[in-house]
């Protein structure tokens, strides 16, 4: 997935679909200058700033679980 598809996506939880196999459930969220970031359920860090990611290029597909209301 590119950074231009990724940022298309409303903020919400949905299940990624990784490129090299599996899937985890992720909440999708923005930065102040538009990029969306991911913060997968299943992932751990030694730091609260190694949970979001960016890193779009690892994601083959998304399905939308839930829509965040505004």
């Amino acid at each position: 997935m590119t950074i231009k598809e990724s940022n298309k996506l409303s903020y919400g939880l949905y299940r990624l679909y990784w490129k090299d196999g599996g899937s985890s459930i992720a909440a999708v969220g923005g930065l102040h200058n538009g990029v969306h970031w991911f913060a997968p359920t299943n992932w751990t860090s030694s730091t609260v700033a190694g949970i979001a990611c960016t890193k779009w290029r690892l994601v083959k597909r998304v399905e939308l679980i839930i829509e965040q209301r505004t």
